[in-house]
């Protein structure tokens, strides 16, 4: 986070696995799942963040 120059208030981490949510905490990052990869959505929404069936969600998302 120091290297890029950015809050944390200006990162979204975009990930597929449980893995990139702590991840997301460590860094103090806001997190997005995408349920098209590694893990279940039933997985992925135990986390707490949002959770989109696929990238292409993303937009309709934002």
């Amino acid at each position: 986070m120091k290297k890029i120059g950015n809050s944390k208030e200006e990162v979204l981490l975009i990930g597929d696995t449980v893995h990139d949510f702590e991840v997301a905490q460590e860094i103090g990052a806001d997190c997005l799942l995408i349920a098209d990869g590694h893990q279940s959505h039933k997985k992925l929404s135990a986390c707490g963040v949002p959770v989109l069936d696929n990238i292409n969600k993303l937009y309709d998302f934002l």
